[in-house]
């Protein structure tokens, strides 16, 4: 069978991965995230593949997630195993959820999240930061926890391996 240009350009182009490649990346492969938007970009497109992120600057999720109009509006949580995520020092505040922005990831490196409100779902436990790392580094919380009923809370992490200058302020 044969296509004609713009045929076999209609049919690449409808199975790539088409938002991931909205998001910047550096020369280390990391995709760099600079704003509410770019971080929800990324958090939708990290589950099951391997993409690492970069923060470039502090993010403030006030408008994003939390009551808005009204609604309860949150993101996806990162699932993403083999990923690396740095924030380079930077702060994600406001984050509100009913789960941890890292729900699986490989290793986090220099991130604050602070003023985050996380409250569990019904009968399921409930993290801060991560629910499962290999590796936290330079890490920060600063937040409310809450689990619901049957479930547990935890106020940095479920499970990680290494645990490295990382802190916890908070209830």
């Amino acid at each position: 069978m044969k296509f004609d240009f713009a045929t076999s350009l209609f049919l690449g182009c409808t199975c790539l991965p088409m938002s991931i490649s909205a998001l910047e990346k550096d020369a280390d492969g990391y995709c760099l995230i600079s704003n509410a938007e770019d971080l929800l970009e990324y958090c939708k497109n990290s589950n099951n593949t391997v993409l690492n992120g970069r923060l470039t600057s502090d993010i403030d999720l006030s408008s994003t997630v939390g009551k808005i109009n009204g609604e309860i509006v949150t993101i996806s949580s990162v699932y993403s195993p083999n990923s690396s995520f740095d924030g380079c020092g930077h702060t994600i505040s406001n984050y509100y959820g009913e789960s941890p922005l890292f729900d699986n990831i490989n290793r986090i490196d220099n991130l604050i999240i602070k003023n985050a409100y996380i409250k569990g779902a019904l009968y399921s436990s409930v993290s801060g930061f991560v629910k499962k790392a290999k590796v936290m580094n330079n890490c920060h919380f600063e937040g409310v926890v809450i689990g619901n009923s049957g479930g547990r809370v935890y106020s940095l992490t479920q499970g990680c391996d290494t645990i490295i200058n990382c802190s916890n302020y908070g209830i």
